[in-house]
């Protein structure tokens, strides 16, 4: 009875089919890795989704009037009370512990963090008193109603144009942002504001000056989620930034210009999406 040989495994076979399998494996992890970070970014979206909701029921019942403080979600606690729509999964921790500092400041992938002083919430529902919230979305400071909190003083033509005062159903609401993704609890932009000079470069308090910084966050491959002011919510690329209505006196691209910085081939934002008009 005849029998054929078995055939040989050698240590060239071994090693092609080893490097299939690492591969194989790399591949499926940078599949996977992608897979999560779009999930987070899908999450981020309907966090702010659900703001959107908790913004038109908050206003409403307030006559259509802003919050009166930077501090935006203790006013409307009771419209939500659920911690966790602070946080935008891509930024769900500090970056250092809070013991450290009453006030931590975010970055792109971390939260900051806030010590809250129970006795300034006059609502009868509050979230508990001597704790530290965190925070991974910013207010736009502009739509404040407390002009003393606004730190970039008055707009151009001399007067305190703020979008406290908005109707329901304002006319270009869907273009002027609530709430943003950001490394701090919000900002007051100006069209001058400048870039991050690096990804991650972080917005230096005391200048008033490129606070749009605190917004332009590579958290979401080159874009950031926002709440607009119809209380929808979608996402726009970091250059975009430069072309919402963060004002009413915010002017039109072609009156200012946005920033040339990224035009520069070494500049970490020059591959990402180019806007010629209001995204």
């Amino acid at each position: 009875m005849n029998h054929k040989p078995k055939p040989k495994f050698t240590k060239w076979d071994f090693l092609v089919a080893f490097g299939c399998l690492v591969f194989v494996l790399a591949n499926l992890g940078a599949v996977g890795s992608g897979g999560r970070r779009q999930a987070k970014e899908a999450v981020c979206l309907s966090n702010l989704q659900r703001w959107g909701v908790a913004w038109h029921a908050f206003l409403i019942d307030n006559g259509s009037l802003t919050p009166q403080n930077l501090s935006w979600w203790p006013y409307l606690w009771p419209y939500f009370k659920n911690e966790k729509l602070l946080l935008c999964p891509e930024a769900a921790r500090p970056s250092r512990p809070l013991w450290s500092d009453p006030y931590v400041m975010g970055a792109k992938f971390n939260a900051s963090a806030e010590w809250y002083d129970y006795d300034e919430i006059t609502w009868e529902s509050v979230p508990p008193p001597g704790k530290h919230y965190l925070l991974s979305y910013g207010y736009n400071y502009w739509i404040s109603r407390n002009t003393a909190s606004v730190r970039a003083g008055k707009l151009p033509d001399g007067t305190w144009k703020l979008w406290g005062f908005f109707p329901l159903g304002a006319k270009n609401a869907e273009r002027a942002p609530v709430l943003v993704d950001s490394a701090a609890g919000g900002a007051t932009t100006l069209p001058s504001d400048e870039p991050p000079t690096y990804d991650g470069e972080p917005y230096y308090g005391g200048t008033n000056k490129n606070e749009i910084r605190n917004f332009c966050v590579n958290r979401h491959n080159g874009a950031v989620n926002v709440l607009f002011l119809d209380f929808s919510a979608r996402k726009v690329g970091l250059k975009g930034l430069w072309y919402l209505w963060w004002h009413r006196g915010w002017p039109i691209p072609s009156q200012m210009p946005p920033p040339s910085d990224w035009d520069n081939p070494d500049h970490w934002m020059y591959n990402f999406k180019n806007y010629g008009e209001i995204p």
